[in-house]
């Protein structure tokens, strides 16, 4: 590092001293010249690329001032002179003596409820950053997809019970506005939802699944006979005069018809005449595990 005495006056346009000796000059300050030693400034230690400053330290009685360059600017000796107080960590020095993730872990609470103030508070901002910048975070993610794979899945097997536990409380909280964007969502994507089903059907776990299904439903089937089934389907066209489903009391065309349990069975419903009717097959799947009460009541 340069340190040397200069003599400074007035700026005058020929950048020299008064007695005339010429010297290498920098910006004026309140009026003075100031006079740097050497042909380039000195750059921060840090690596962030930017000059660094000179210290002015003026003589009262001499009239003399001290240049010395700085080895980083202002605030940037923290990222390389001091590292993380934790035992064992030997990350570089973030706030309060503390490397980033320990200063995270240690003031968890605070940093989120202010996280949480901020994104309130700048919720446009953050969309309009996000839609301006939805290519370059696209990109990003093809070019390092395998790395943030990775990191996810060492976070998850770190973290799983926890993660589990706050997505079930989640869910259960929201869980009306997590079923309106599932149905929307599968309502916006209908031919991708059934290309999927078909090659799922296709490998050896899907082969599985629907024999497991079929088998299961047999046996709750057990007891239903085939008497049972065609007067039930006798008294829905003699009660509405054509076939029609019991939930929505629209026409039945193009045999899309199922039986159906008012109360089902894996809720204790029974394969007698009174707990069965006539549905769409969609009707049917929407209406699950519900019993026909909790389903008029939702509509």
């Amino acid at each position: 590092m340069l340190s040397e005495y200069i003599k400074y006056s007035k700026f005058n346009t020929a950048g020299r001293l008064s007695w005339g000796n010429p010297i290498p000059q920098g910006k004026c300050i309140h009026g003075l010249a100031v006079f740097f030693i050497g042909d380039n400034m000195k750059l921060c230690e840090c690596g962030c690329g930017q000059p660094t400053k000179i210290i002015r330290r003026t003589h009262k009685k001499q009239g003399l001032i001290k240049g010395k360059y700085l080895r980083f600017i202002i605030g940037h000796w923290l990222k390389t002179s001091r590292i993380c107080n934790v035992e064992g960590c030997k990350e570089k020095h973030w706030g309060n003596g503390l490397c980033q993730k320990h200063y995270y872990l240690k003031n968890k609470e605070h940093v989120l409820k202010i996280t949480k103030k901020y994104r309130e508070e700048h919720k446009k901002q953050i969309k309009q950053y996000r839609q301006e910048h939805k290519e370059q975070r696209k990109q990003y993610y093809q070019e390092h997809k395998e790395r943030i794979a990775e990191y996810s899945k060492q976070y998850y097997n770190a973290h799983k019970e926890e993660i589990d536990k706050y997505s079930r409380r989640n869910y259960n909280e929201h869980k009306e506005h997590y079923l309106k964007i599932g149905k929307q969502y599968r309502q916006n994507n209908k031919e991708y939802y059934k290309k999927h089903q078909r090659q799922y059907r296709k490998t050896l776990i899907g082969k599985a699944g629907m024999k497991v299904d079929a088998h299961n439903r047999r046996t709750l089937l057990k007891g239903l006979t085939k008497e049972t089934v065609q007067r039930v389907y006798e008294a829905n066209i003699e009660k509405y005069g054509v076939l029609t489903c019991y939930l929505c009391f629209k026409p039945i065309t193009d045999n899309n018809d199922s039986l159906d349990h008012s109360t089902p069975i894996t809720r204790k419903g029974s394969n007698d005449f009174e707990n069965l009717g006539i549905a769409h097959g969609i009707c049917n799947s929407k209406k699950g595990t519900k019993t026909l009460k909790e389903w008029n009541y939702k509509k």
